[in-house]
């Protein structure tokens, strides 16, 4: 009965200690974007292209004005990876976007296709641009985008035939595109999230600007975020200990599931989908130890989270 008590108390006690203030008034997306182009196909515009630039230029743009936290790739791998690769696998494009800090949440992939289709009067150009979204931890699939097909483009003129008024009309129509492809991919990460949180209303006077640090604080403690999958590993826990862990980590805020992938004697796994970050996690680990009374030590490194108990005589 005791044990059920303690147990329930502690439940509770979690849930509380990561729930966001109840004053919190902003909310913000912190998911953080990459967008890469996938030119490893011989017949797509490569990496570095006029063409190229405006389309990422403009894919970036909007992903931007919808709130999320768009990064350049050749800023954040300026000091740490080579620069000017082109016709990359999607292998590579991996493993940018998981050696990138600050850490990528999604990786936006792009392709563009490029003809001129010529009548027996004009001539016309003809672009697709698909694109995927994918959650860089996982490989998931987010959604997917394709634009061109369909399309009548303005006929080019009758002198545009060197590459240079090529590069510029099919560049001009790309660019517009891109804005279309970047409009629908933020609809569809917004709906992957979860409804984009509602603008906050003024209910009490306004806060003085000093407090405007605290409020984003704040704003960072909703579960609005990208869902992320986490492993968990336990060492050296009895299997009563195990079983509190695993309703204690059940009862954390933000926690959709938790699933064991592999269990013994002295160690057990566990995957863990979740809409938060490190620091939560890492932080509600460290009280759960404290709260069983244990002691232990919790280190992580990536998504990877390892709680390892101090067994004493």
């Amino acid at each position: 009965m005791f044990r059920s008590l303690l147990i329930a108390l502690g439940l509770a006690v979690f849930a509380a200690a990561s729930s966001p203030p109840a004053d919190a008034q902003v909310r913000v997306k912190r998911v953080n974007v990459l967008v890469v182009s996938d030119d490893a196909d011989q017949e797509t515009v490569p990496r570095q292209n006029r063409i190229y630039n405006r389309v990422v230029l403009g894919l970036q743009e909007e992903l931007n004005t919808r709130g999320f936290q768009v990064y350049d790739e050749v800023g954040t791998t300026l000091a740490t990876m080579p620069q000017g690769r082109v016709r990359r696998t999607d292998g590579e494009l991996y493993e940018v976007a998981r050696a990138i800090q600050p850490p990528m949440d999604v990786i936006a992939v792009f392709q563009i296709y490029t003809s001129i289709r010529s009548g027996s009067v004009v001539s016309r150009p003809e672009i697709r641009i698909p694109v995927r979204l994918l959650n860089v931890r996982t490989g998931q699939l987010i959604g997917t985008f394709e634009v061109g097909p369909g399309i009548t483009f303005d006929p080019l003129p009758v002198n545009c035939s060197d590459r240079e008024c090529l590069l510029e009309r099919v560049g001009d129509e790309a660019r517009r595109l891109s804005s279309d492809v970047a409009r629908e991919l933020g609809t569809k990460l917004e709906g992957f999230i979860g409804a984009a949180a509602p603008p906050a209303v003024a209910t009490a006077p306004a806060q003085p600007a000093a407090a405007a640090p605290a409020q984003q604080v704040a704003a960072l403690e909703g579960c609005d975020g990208l869902p992320t999958a986490f492993m968990l590993v336990l060492r050296d826990f009895t299997s009563d200990e195990i079983s509190r862990i695993e309703e204690m980590v059940r009862a954390f805020r933000c926690v959709e599931h938790i699933r064991p992938t592999r269990v013994s004697n002295s160690q057990s796994d566990y995957w863990i989908e979740a809409r938060t970050d490190n620091a939560r996690l890492n932080r509600n680990l460290r009280q759960m130890v404290e709260f069983m009374g244990s002691r232990g030590n919790v280190t992580f490194s990536g998504n990877r989270f390892e709680v390892i108990k101090t067994v004493t005589r």
